[in-house]
């Protein structure tokens, strides 16, 4: 199949000083299988991402494959820096449990009129490279500091192109939880569905202690992040006594940049929110030259913008709300209390700042959502 990509790029309202190039390149991908290996994956997905001069990111093409092999043509592209992702997933939908789950990128540059080929392999998944002989024990409590008891976790390796569920495991009324056939040649991480715990490293320990990440109807954790004007530490208790939307995201998650557009035009749309709201973007980007200019190139203008810090999602405030993926977002009421967690699209933001606008100014109307 060939796909003309021109059209795109005429529509998509982005300004034409980002591209100002010819539409006149392409790239013929392929994704193979190879012989006598069966498909394996639940839902396949390939991915094209330009990246401008100024590192803005846009999503080209993605595309569900349901079929191996694959191959696509993407014409009238223009010349730049490209990053081709495909993902095979053999996991459950909603969790990061999974039985081998493949990705693989390449990042290449296209010039006025050049064509190019690539092609991706996947390669069959054995288990018995992840597993081993060491055991792990931990107890898990929630935030609050009861214990989490009987949730069932995963825990996941990543190595390579992989990702594999390296062991399922359940907590009993302690918290207390148990993993057996782990390697110490390889690190772990502990989730409950899609929200990520924390790090095993069997060769520092075998033994450990984790909190769960806070949800809705505990305490917003009071982190500190930096202020992307200037750059001043800024304190999340600063914002006391307000509605406070926190969406984690990225110059460079492509998908993250609709939710944000979204999020900017809520100054305008609700005036009357005044400043009894308060509309956080905290970036999780790596360092903030990128950021800067991204941010002004997108004229988000009515956001209160700050960033991370140079450890990205290893930093303070990701690290403690448990984020391990762009965009997330963390509604906050005026009492300081987690109301929604969760990927912005799953909620309808708008209307649950409203809801906590009108419990606030009419006592008696719950504030749980």
């Amino acid at each position: 199949m060939k796909i003309r990509v021109s059209t795109f790029f005429r529509t998509l309202a982005i300004p034409v000083a980002l591209f100002p190039y010819a539409y006149s390149a392409s790239i013929a991908f392929t994704l193979e299988l190879p012989e006598g290996v069966e498909q394996p994956a639940k839902a396949i997905t390939v991915t094209l991402v330009m990246r401008s001069e100024n590192n803005a990111y846009e999503t080209i093409i993605a595309e569900k494959v349901s079929t191996l092999p694959f191959h696509n043509e993407y014409s009238d592209l223009p010349n730049g820096n490209y990053l081709m992702f495909a993902s095979l997933r053999t996991g459950k939908s909603g969790s990061y449990a999974s039985e081998g789950d493949f990705s693989k990128s390449s990042g290449f540059s296209l010039g006025e009129d050049e064509h190019k080929a690539l092609s991706f392999s996947f390669q069959p998944f054995d288990p018995e490279n992840f597993n081993g002989d060491d055991t792990f024990s931990g107890f898990l409590k929630r935030f609050d500091g009861n214990p989490m008891a009987n949730e069932e976790l995963d825990i996941v390796v990543r190595s390579g192109n992989y990702r594999y569920r390296a062991a399922a495991v359940t907590t009993d009324d302690s918290g207390r939880f148990e993993a057996s056939n782990l390697s110490s040649d390889h690190r772990y991480e502990l989730y409950q569905r899609t929200i990520r715990i924390g790090s095993i490293d069997l060769r520092r320990d075998s033994a450990g202690n984790f909190t769960y990440p806070p949800v809705a109807g505990d305490s917003a954790p009071n982190v500190t992040f930096k202020k992307l004007d200037g750059l001043i530490d800024v304190s999340l208790s600063e914002f006391a006594g307000k509605v406070i939307v926190l969406e984690f995201w990225a110059t460079w998650c492509a998908p993250r940049q609709e939710p944000m557009e979204k999020l900017n035009t809520y100054r305008e749309r609700y005036p009357e929110w005044g400043d009894q709201v308060e509309l956080i973007a905290l970036s999780i980007d790596s360092a903030t030259k990128v950021l800067e200019s991204h941010v002004k190139e997108k004229n988000w203008i009515n956001l209160y913008h700050g960033w991370a810090g140079e450890k990205a999602s290893r930093a303070e405030a990701p690290s403690i709300y448990g984020v391990t993926g762009v965009p997330s977002c963390f509604i906050i009421d005026q009492n300081g209390i987690i109301v929604k967690r969760g990927h912005p699209a799953t909620m309808d933001v708008a209307q649950i700042v409203d809801h906590l606008l009108k419990s606030e100014a009419e006592p008696g109307i719950s504030k749980t959502y």
